[in-house]
């Protein structure tokens, strides 16, 4: 039982370093396991970095896993019967639940309920508080000393409820991805696998709490454990140093490790330091960056680095573009040898969409899409609407322009103009032949007219029959998948996909591809964590709109 650490500044090749040191040991010996441990997002980068650097193609022996896959790895193999795992969308429902239902008894959060992004932050405060192992009464105890009647004490006491209600929530049927390595924790003892296995760890800035328990049980029976931390090798990496200093968290996550090992009597073999591979003005920048009392001056005319002042985010766009495309053009570059990073993806994403397109450069934009946006969700949102709001003029017709109506284009206009001259509104209207006649509307018009109301009755029956006030969740979400059926939505969505890919839109056809998948496992997802709940339509669709964003 050893543990190694692979130091290194930014571009001193850590990553290459411990990729090539599994993959030479994983030939040494190919009876044995190796695994090497990856945030989630690296998972596939290193999978195809690994197997293109490995001799035989592919990575043989060595298993590339995210803790939670390391996780569900080691409950296949000892069989370990695992509750429902609760994933975000989950999470916010079930806090969705917690505030509508006892609404009453939060003094700060009863009225935020309905605030865009309230679920959100909600739900990534509830999940790093079960990260970090913070328990109510700690919550509790904070509320009292800050007290009670002030608003920040009302807040703690108003989180603490929610937390509370969120753990008794779960009790024995749920679980959340936060509790998965304490469970794997207790059972790592049972893994042959990881028995005597060696483990590698790349891309890691420091762990929290529940991986460092983790981590001392995968130190205690794997045979090597290989960590590699960004720290430069020219600090003092054994200090820890100022919370503010450039490399504090790597180095507080080294010294933590450090005494792990001291504390379990395991051996430490000697560290790799490895020098910055980078040359020139990028060098000059990085050992000057961020870095107090350390002035680094380059003497000459700078060809690496410009900086280029403008007035605002197009012209920013537009700059970028040009030089890019002057780029490409000029001397040879790809397209996909460019990456432009911004600290605000949201403020500029909607102008380097136009901006690029117009001079057809290809853009991949790394950042989650609100299904709020997306027209199959408006249509579920609009249909859901006329039910709720009784066939208002508005409902319906938010519903026929969503795109996904079977309703003719042509014949939504003729029902829009009767219903903007006769003001028909409501089901109990609906349902029955229309009576009143405008002037425009005579004869074979106003059979027209009737014909259109009886489609759109029929689009929306599933709806109206099965959303009815007082539902249960079950019963919705059935209601709901039927309405889908009903307009054969995924057939839609798939013209849609063709019409995107004709004109080269690859990040709607990317979207489309995942959106109806995405919609039926959100109806999954409410059926098994509210399935039997009573629930009015009016809470089901601010339960789904949770689930949507």
């Amino acid at each position: 039982m050893s543990l190694q650490f692979i130091i290194g500044g930014t571009g001193s090749d850590k990553t290459e370093t411990i990729q090539d040191m599994v993959i030479r040991r994983s030939i040494q010996a190919p009876d044995k396991n190796y695994y090497m441990i990856v945030p989630e997002q690296y998972t596939m980068q290193t999978q195809a970095q690994m197997a293109g650097r490995h001799p035989g193609g592919g990575v043989m022996n060595i298993d590339i896993v995210s803790f939670p896959r390391l996780a569900y790895r080691v409950f296949d193999e000892v069989g370990n019967p695992l509750k429902t795992v609760l994933e975000d969308s989950g999470k916010r429902m079930v806090i969705r639940r917690i505030l509508t239902e006892n609404r009453q008894h939060f003094d700060i959060f009863g009225g935020n309920i309905k605030k865009s992004g309230f679920i959100g932050e909600a739900k990534s405060m509830i999940s790093e508080l079960i990260q970090y192992q913070i328990r109510p009464e700690d919550l509790e105890q904070c509320s009292q000393s800050a007290g009670k009647e002030t608003a920040f004490g009302k807040k703690l006491s108003d989180i603490r409820k929610l937390y509370e209600g969120f753990l008794d929530y779960l009790s024995d049927s749920f679980m959340t991805a936060e509790e998965l390595l304490d469970v794997l924790s207790d059972h790592v003892d049972d893994s042959e696998k990881l028995r005597d296995s060696e483990i590698y760890l790349d891309n890691f800035t420091g762990f929290t709490p529940t991986q460092y328990h983790l981590m001392e049980r995968l130190l205690r029976i794997c045979s090597r454990v290989v960590i590699s931390l960004t720290i430069d090798i020219r600090d003092r990496v054994q200090d820890p140093g100022k919370d503010y200093e450039l490399f504090h968290l790597t180095k507080e996550t080294l010294w933590k490790l450090e005494e792990m090992c001291r504390e379990c009597h395991i051996e430490r073999e000697e560290d790799m330091m490895l020098p910055s591979s980078k040359k020139g003005e990028l060098a000059c920048l990085e050992k000057g960056i961020f870095r107090f009392g350390r002035r680094q001056v380059w003497d000459r005319e700078p060809e690496q680095i410009h900086i280029h002042m403008l007035e605002s985010p197009e012209e920013e766009v537009g700059f970028t573009a040009r030089t890019i495309l002057g780029m490409v053009r000029q001397e040879g570059w790809s397209f996909r040898d460019f990456a432009v990073i911004t600290s605000d993806v949201s403020r500029y994403e909607a102008e380097v969409e136009r901006q690029f397109e117009q001079l057809d450069i290809p853009v991949f934009i790394d950042q989650k899409r609100n299904l709020m946006a997306n027209s199959f969700i408006e249509a579920l949102r609009s249909g859901m609407d006329t039910q709720l709001w009784d066939y208002s003029y508005e409902s319906v017709m938010r519903y026929l322009r969503s795109g996904y109506s079977q309703v003719a284009e042509g014949d939504v206009d003729v029902l829009e103009n009767y219903l903007l001259a006769t003001g028909v509104r409501g089901y109990s209207r609906w349902s029955k032949p229309f009576v009143r006649r405008g002037r425009r509307f005579q004869g074979d018009m106003f059979l027209e007219v009737n014909r259109i109301r009886e489609e759109v009755l029929q689009e929306l029956a599933p709806l109206r029959e099965g959303m009815q006030q007082g539902q249960t969740v079950r019963d919705h979400c059935v209601a709901l998948y039927r309405f889908m059926e009903n307009i054969q939505a995924e057939e839609q969505i798939k013209h849609y996909m063709l019409r995107f890919e004709e004109e080269g839109r690859l990040d709607l056809v990317r979207e489309y591809e995942q959106i109806y998948t995405s919609v039926i496992r959100l109806l999954e997802k409410c059926v098994d964590i509210l399935g039997d709940t009573w629930m009015t339509l009016e809470e089901f669709a601010e339960v789904l709109d949770a689930g949507f964003e």
